[in-house]
């Protein structure tokens, strides 16, 4: 029997081959730009308030996907993409500083959607099946399947993640994986965490003077 993420695979085809282009280039700038290639892994996210190249590495990340991924990536009839900007990887860094061990956590499973992509399904398509798709069609070394439901406030967040790995010296990328009856109650998280974000924005507005 087909699994009803198969529709998706040349998608995440593409997706895989686009990332590891993308991770290589990066690795080159790099070197040539005097960039520090960290590893992910072992470095954690309070290693990023102390660090000012592992900041800088972060931030120039970000700005060398735009040119890159602008003209080549464009949103489809039942997906969405996206490169975070700046002022979100600023605010999330603080948050995980706070809400996991006081940083204690690598920086690989926190600045994990720099680059993101968004599907929503017509039909409901749960994790183990997502990831059984996954396991049956990619190496385990590639695409790490995560559900990512949980409750924001009085809002049900419901969804699949998947993340996109190379090695532990790139960027992973995300896909979320939104049902269509979903959408309203999902959306109403993530309004209620861009509402934090907003309010952060307008004080650091404040600090700098603007």
């Amino acid at each position: 029997m087909m699994s009803k993420f198969s529709q998706y695979k040349e998608l995440i085809d593409v997706t895989i081959k686009l990332h590891f282009t993308i991770s290589d280039k990066w690795k080159e700038y790099c070197g040539k730009n005097n960039i520090l290639l960290f590893n992910q892994k072992k470095k954690l996210i309070k290693d990023i308030i102390v660090n000012e190249e592992i900041e800088n590495a972060i931030y120039k990340y970000q700005s060398f996907l735009v040119p890159r991924l602008f003209s080549i990536l464009k949103n489809g009839d039942d997906f969405r993409v996206r490169i975070k900007d700046g002022k979100s990887i600023q605010f999330k860094i603080p948050e995980y500083m706070k809400r996991k061990e006081e940083g204690k956590v690598p920086i690989q499973d926190c600045l994990n959607d720099i680059f993101g992509i968004r599907i929503i399904t017509d039909e409901f398509i749960n994790t183990s099946e997502i990831k059984e798709f996954i396991e049956k069609n990619y190496s385990n070394n590639e695409i790490k399947v995560i559900d990512s439901s949980k409750k924001i406030g009085e809002n049900e967040y419901k969804a699949t993640h998947l993340y996109f790995k190379n090695d532990n010296y790139s960027f992973r990328w995300e896909l979320q994986v939104w049902f269509k009856d979903f959408v309203k109650s999902n959306e109403a998280s993530h309004k209620k965490h861009k509402q934090a974000y907003t309010k952060w924005t307008k004080e650091l507005k404040k600090e700098v003077g603007e």
